[in-house]
């Protein structure tokens, strides 16, 4: 998400703002439109980690917003692993709770063989 070209993070300051005034890449839900505002709910529900303020949209958030509405590619399975690699990461703030979970369902693969 950090390679994202300069020029289209500020096309999407400028796209994404309510106001008309380009916005930062971390700012409040409301200073977008509508339409930025339920893309940002929908990311923070269920594909982000749920830290922090709802209200507030961070930069990996915006980042992500900014690849899908110019139509980037993204590399799923890497966003997605290193997700569930830091929900199961004791230092990650994401860790509470997950490691039992996921280990559940990396059992059923196959060709997989789990350690302690």
């Amino acid at each position: 998400m950090d390679e994202l070209p300069k020029d289209l993070i500020n096309t999407a300051r400028k796209s994404f703002t309510a106001s008309g005034e380009p916005i930062k890449t971390s700012c409040k839900k409301k200073e977008m439109k509508v339409e930025f505002r339920l893309l940002n709910d929908i990311l923070a529900k269920t594909v982000t980690a749920k830290a922090g303020s709802s209200d507030a949209v961070t930069h990996e958030r915006f980042f992500l917003m900014t690849a899908i509405h110019f139509g980037i590619k993204i590399n799923w399975r890497k966003f997605f692993f290193d997700i569930l690699k830091d929900m199961v990461t004791p230092s990650s703030k994401q860790a509470k709770g997950f490691a039992a979970q996921i280990c559940v369902l990396l059992q059923g693969l196959p060709d997989l063989t789990l350690g302690e």
